[in-house]
């Protein structure tokens, strides 16, 4: 009997997607080594135009117009107008994906799980109308501490989502609770780890016994990281920092020529392009400055870290910021201005870091991706 086969798919629109379905994946190989498990990006299965102006438009619009882009996201989240979009917008992401029909033909997998919701529509026809050719379960992972209307298809078999607060949305939207499952949002297994502190601040080349705070801005480099990594070095002499500038070659030149006079730097600053090994770098860390992607906040909840939270892009960051602080493990800044005073709140004498840290540790979700893995192989 031949292995049994497990199609990830994802959209590499934004890397939160992406490191979901590499979570799962992963967990999935890990607790069956016998499984195929085939990731795919569902672009690829688009046109090269509707694949780059995908892609472009969405990075263009969270970083020049954000507003832009929380206005869509708020009025395609009204359930009127959603109704009445809807028909249209399935129709259009069928024509848009539908060389994936073929691939599924060829491949024939057993199950699929997806972690955005571009693929759905015509994961959901063919499920509906043709379940002959198409038997196999549908997954549906959700990466944000929300449930927009976009994620709500028929045919799904199960939803896994990050919390409690998505399953009462994903409800009103007639969505059976039956078939949702509060997970977390899927993140590598690494994040389920602790690392020593000193060896982490060490292998950076930082000095290891300072508070150490993690700033990021996601994979691109977005936001106002050169600020605020400005205001943690001045926010006192104690405190050092990790700057991620992503794949923001500019941020990065600019940080090295502020920081490189060795007087200036004091070893006091640890700055990185794109990296892989954020979980490693967490492990140095007290505190994470960054924006709210669904990975990111998931990851750093993994750690048991707390979050000031900076810039979130309108629309589903801000949900996701909303989250943590309601929990008790993130800060919304209003202005970068602020950044010095709140790490001085948080990692300071009697400041709030124990109790923020416990927060994230109960709302964290480390094996997330595990309990993915195991529900899909449990089958429906």
């Amino acid at each position: 009997m031949p292995p049994r086969k497990i199609l990830v798919l994802h959209a590499s629109a934004g890397a939160g997607h992406t490191q979901a379905a590499m979570g799962v994946a992963d967990a999935l190989g890990a607790q069956d080594p016998s499984l195929e498990v085939i990731v795919a990006d569902t672009l690829q299965f688009s046109t090269t135009m509707f694949r780059r102006g995908y892609v472009a438009s969405y990075n263009s619009m969270v970083r020049r117009a954000p507003g832009l882009w929380g206005f869509l996201y708020a009025r395609t989240a009204n359930r009127r107008i959603d109704r009445i979009t809807t028909p249209p917008r399935l129709t259009f992401d069928k024509l848009s994906v539908r060389r994936m029909k073929d691939f599924l033909k060829r491949e024939r997998p057993d199950a699929v799980v997806s972690t955005h919701f571009l693929p759905l529509a015509l994961l959901s026809d063919l499920r509906m109308n043709h379940p002959d050719q198409f038997p196999w379960p549908l997954y549906c992972v959700i990466t944000d501490f929300t449930a927009h209307p976009f994620w709500v298809v028929e045919g799904i078999h199960r939803y896994f989502v990050s919390s409690d607060n998505v399953v009462d949305e994903l409800a009103e939207q007639d969505v059976p609770r039956e078939k949702v499952v509060v997970t977390g949002i899927p993140v590598n297994p690494r994040f389920a780890l602790r690392g020593n502190q000193a060896e982490a601040r060490a292998r950076v080349g930082l000095h290891t016994d300072r508070p150490t705070v993690l700033v990021m801005g996601g994979g691109v480099g977005m936001g106002r990281l050169g600020e605020v990594v400005e205001r943690v070095l001045n926010a006192g002499p104690e405190y050092q920092c990790i700057a991620v500038c992503g794949r923001n070659a500019r941020l990065r030149r600019s940080l090295q020529a502020r920081y490189e006079d060795a007087e200036e730097r004091d070893g006091r600053i640890a700055i990185r392009g794109f990296v892989k090994d954020v979980d490693r770098l967490m492990d140095a860390a007290l505190l994470v400055i960054s924006k709210a992607g669904g990975l990111t906040s998931s990851e750093t909840l993994a750690k048991g870290l707390p979050m000031l939270i900076l810039d979130p892009i309108p629309g589903q960051e801000e949900h996701n910021c909303n989250f943590l602080e309601r929990v008790g493990a993130g800060i919304r800044l209003k202005s970068v201005d602020e950044v010095g005073e709140r790490v001085r709140e948080v990692l300071g004498p009697d400041g709030r870091w124990k109790d923020m840290s416990k927060a994230a540790e109960g709302a964290g979700r480390p094996l997330a991706a595990e309990t993915v893995a195991r529900l899909v192989l449990a089958g429906p």
